[in-house]
């Protein structure tokens, strides 16, 4: 089964947003793939909904969060010593749960990570893309 990890802004359009996000959160769901994460995305996605501009009550963003959990399994990330060349490194937590988890894809819409590309251990693609591999799968 392949393995993935979302990053926060693909899990976020996937839940506010009708769209290729929520398609691949529905695959999740359905367990058609194995999907991964970590402490720092599961804290960054409840902060990034609850930010005033969503007007998401805190029992929506709890039981959201708490509905993630249940369908990933958590990885504990291990510190990579060599960022290969990450413009931002607030992105860092990404690659090192991408990396802990050993996935074969790490979906997000990121710029910086996305320029990074493919990684000798997996792909980095966005979600469109990741629905086009999976479709010729």
């Amino acid at each position: 089964m392949i393995r993935i990890l979302l990053d926060t802004n693909v899990y976020v359009s996937a839940i506010l947003f009708n769209g290729k996000p929520r398609l691949i959160l529905e695959e999740i769901i359905e367990e058609k793939v194995f999907a991964f994460i970590s402490n720092d995305i599961l804290k960054e996605f409840e902060d990034t909904l609850s930010k005033p501009k969503f007007k998401l009550t805190n029992d929506f963003i709890q039981i959201v969060v708490s509905e993630i959990r249940d369908i990933t399994k958590l990885t504990n990330t291990t510190p990579l010593n060599n960022y290969l060349d990450l413009r931002d490194r607030d992105d860092y937590h990404i690659l090192e749960a991408a990396y802990s988890a050993k996935v074969d894809y790490l979906i997000t819409g990121d710029k910086d990570l996305l320029s990074l590309k493919k990684i000798r251990e997996f792909n980095i693609v966005n979600p469109e893309e990741y629905l086009r591999i999976k479709e010729k799968d």
